[in-house]
């Protein structure tokens, strides 16, 4: 949905979109708009029902319906999935399903009764505050009083977040793989390819919002030529791993159009679209094995298709319209002076009122206007026209420019590849503590069992303590002349 098909009603200050700051700002007029859901509205005479779509990043989301966010033990906004594995976890996991199952459709949704549950229950303060806190079964994560009680089958999936984030986990991957497998500087070095390779070939550069990524639009751009990325990688990843890759990324860029089109999709693509999505983690899960399966990726794969069948439209419905209000709010605001922020917020709901009526174009109209070209005139259609976009140097036609791009670049790529020496080490360490010796060992024995570390072993020695227990030492607590054994 684009910022010229949405009306803005309101603009609230707030420091953060957490559950307390959203009662501050929402509190005051929730209770009209759960009336307004609940009991309908007249138009012309005729009673019309409203349904209201909760749309926005998933951080918002939990927030608005009082849930504990990404981290809770049940991180999915639409269904009780579980995210941790565990003893503690594991009833919960055989009645509601695994998230990292990403194959496996969960049992059921979170429902409307749920939400007014909380709401009768968290008046008065959350359930950490209470004398009797819930337990997990019992609250599912929804921890906080929601805002409003709506049906879940009516939040949003939020499409733009999604490509923000699914696009991110593809080039991660191949880093992660280039880490696990050679080392932290080929994995620099593969950082570091890609990103010259997206800048120079897709021309696309890192933000400072959106966690330092790329925007939206750099998104659907990365997936349409995902082959520069996969070729990037292709010097560093074995076969399975590359064939994995590529799989993967044809699939996302056929997803990315149906879930971003601001437009009814036929039942048929809405068909292929589900498909799609649940057949996309699967091989990755199997060729990375250290890949977890996020909220979002969760989102895509079960609650996507979902809203899809039932809504017909992805994009009509997403974020991407507040976004982008948000987008224009920051620049605009310098130009809406008042005595407060309240008096600027009122100026600037009038001014994009005022962007909607008919001589809006003559109203805001500040006189300057790029010349068209005139008719008929020949269009670049050759590389020796050299307007063509290959043929430009960068978004910046100056050498500083040019500089300061690459300096991105390079960052992103050391940030990237750091990240994944952290996700890499630390999925070895727990793999390596769910190794057990075959059988014990004399004191002072060294023994070599199955491991995943980059030798395929892991060193385990015996020692005894004076009151006679047995201590295993992981690999970083063994005395150096023993690690060099470990090769």
């Amino acid at each position: 949905m684009a910022r010229a098909n949405s009306i803005v009603l309101s603009t609230l200050p707030c420091v953060n979109d957490s559950n307390e700051e959203l009662h501050k700002m929402i509190g005051p007029w929730a209770g009209d708009l759960q009336e307004l859901l609940d009991h309908g509205l007249f138009v012309g005479g005729t009673l019309r029902a409203v349904r209201l779509f909760l749309g926005g990043d998933l951080a918002f989301l939990s927030a608005f319906l009082g849930h504990k966010g990404a981290s809770a033990r049940c991180s999915c906004p639409w269904c009780p999935v579980v995210a941790r594995s565990g003893e503690a976890n594991e009833a919960l996991a055989l009645k509601y399903g695994s998230i990292q199952a990403v194959a496996v459709a969960p049992t059921q949704l979170r429902t409307r009764k749920q939400l007014k549950d909380a709401i009768l229950v968290y008046e008065m303060d959350p359930n950490a505050s209470l004398p009797i806190a819930r337990t997990l079964s019992e609250h599912l994560s929804i921890e906080s009083y929601p805002l409003v009680d709506i049906y879940p089958c009516q939040i949003v999936t939020a499409p733009l977040h999604l490509t923000l984030g699914v696009t991110q986990v593809l080039p991660r991957l191949g880093i992660e793989a280039t880490y696990a497998a050679l080392g932290r500087a080929s994995s620099v070095a593969a950082a570091t390819a890609i990103g010259r390779a997206l800048l120079d070939e897709v021309r696309v550069r890192p933000v400072a919002y959106h966690g330092g990524g790329f925007e939206g639009r750099a998104s659907h751009r990365i997936a349409e030529r995902s082959h520069v990325v996969c070729d990037a990688l292709a010097p560093y990843l074995p076969a399975n791993q590359m064939e994995a890759l590529r799989g993967a990324w044809v699939t996302w860029a056929a997803l990315t159009k149906t879930l971003n089109r601001a437009q009814d999709v036929s039942v048929e693509e809405a068909a292929a679209f589900e498909v799609g999505a649940l057949d996309l983690c699967p091989p990755l899960q199997a060729a990375f094995p250290w890949l977890s399966i996020t909220p979002k990726l969760h989102a895509l794969a079960h609650h996507a298709p979902a809203f899809l069948r039932r809504f017909c439209s992805l994009g009509s419905y997403g974020e991407q319209a507040l976004e982008a209000w948000h987008g224009w709010f920051n620049p605009t605001q310098s130009q809406c002076t008042a005595d407060s922020f309240l008096g600027t917020c009122l100026q600037f709901v009038q001014r994009a009122a005022l962007e909607r009526q008919p001589s809006a174009d003559v109203a805001l109209d500040n006189g300057q206007h790029r010349r068209p070209a005139a008719a008929g005139a020949r269009k670049a259609t050759k590389p020796s026209d050299r307007r063509l976009r290959q043929d430009k140097a960068g978004p910046r036609q100056t050498t500083v420019g040019r500089e300061k791009e690459i300096a991105q670049m390079v960052a992103w790529a050391r940030g990237r590849a750091v990240a994944a020496g952290v996700t890499i080490d630390a999925y070895k360490k727990k793999q390596q503590r769910q190794v057990a010796p075959p059988h014990p060992a004399a004191e002072g024995e060294v023994i070599f069992v199955d491991g995943t570390d980059s030798s395929g072993l892991a060193a385990q020695m015996k020692e005894t303590s004076g009151d006679g227990e047995d201590e295993y030492l992981e690999e970083e607590e063994l005395d150096p002349a023993v690690g060099l054994m470990l090769g």
